[in-house]
């Protein structure tokens, strides 16, 4: 592992952005990135995106990471349940299968996230809303990058 590449990201995840390839590969660096910026899970490898660990830790940072978290996780309960409770809304990025899962979904808005529910959105604004997040972060993003040129 390498210290001062763990240094960066724990200063701000989208470092993980400016690393070689195989530092965006290696579980410690890429963790540390998305417990600071769950968002940066965009800048891991595609097996570091698949990975539960990773994928959960990213997730519970940022509902919003569950964008970029790999589609085969995007079916797993734990991992959607981390998401919702970060951010509700991110339940239209989970799988079509689990959306379809009345009893889980059910459980989900019954008990760990009907705080949120209560906002008074109404579902056909749900897309926007997480199109304005993600543009949103981003910007956050961009002008991180633009500051480290």
């Amino acid at each position: 592992m390498d210290a001062q590449a763990l240094a960066r990201v724990q200063a701000n995840g989208y470092a993980l952005a400016l690393l070689a390839p195989e530092l965006r590969d290696d579980e410690a660096i890429v963790l540390q990135a998305v417990k600071t910026t769950g968002m940066a899970l965009e800048f891991a490898s595609p097996r570091l995106r698949a990975s539960r660990p990773v994928a959960l830790a990213a997730v519970a940072q940022d509902g919003l990471a569950l964008h970029h978290v790999a589609e085969a996780l995007r079916g797993d309960k734990e991992v959607v349940t981390a998401a919702m409770r970060n951010n509700f809304i991110v339940y239209a990025l989970a799988s079509r299968v689990l959306r379809e899962d009345e009893p889980f979904m059910l459980h989900l808005f019954k008990n760990e996230v009907r705080g949120q529910v209560l906002c008074g959105f109404l579902p056909q604004e749900i897309p926007a809303l997480i199109a304005e997040k993600l543009q949103a972060r981003e910007a956050q993003k961009k002008q991180f990058l633009a500051a480290t040129q």
